[in-house]
């Protein structure tokens, strides 16, 4: 199985998006994602490079994790990522 890496916010707020979830609160630094009658909100920040590896294992979950890796491919090209490319 592929290993998680991080994405850029904005590749993880589109993704959490993509699955129905919204933003329900909003700071310079951060975005809190809620979808329906879930709980706790999905914290996200926005104001780093690529989002902590531990976020990035949440989100995956969450949004299940061959829509993790199909995000992963469309903002990292297939070289960076597949080993078997040279």
């Amino acid at each position: 199985m592929p290993t998680v890496v991080p994405l850029p916010p904005q590749a993880i707020k589109e993704l959490l998006e993509a699955h129905g979830y919204e933003v329900v609160e909003e700071d310079e630094y951060n975005w809190a994602f809620a979808k329906g009658d879930e709980d706790e909100p999905v914290m996200v920040p926005k104001a780093v490079e690529l989002v902590p590896l531990e976020i990035a294992f949440h989100i995956a979950r969450k949004v299940g994790f061959n829509d993790y890796f199909d995000k992963l491919h469309e903002v990292v090209p297939a070289t960076k990522t597949d080993p078997k490319v040279h």
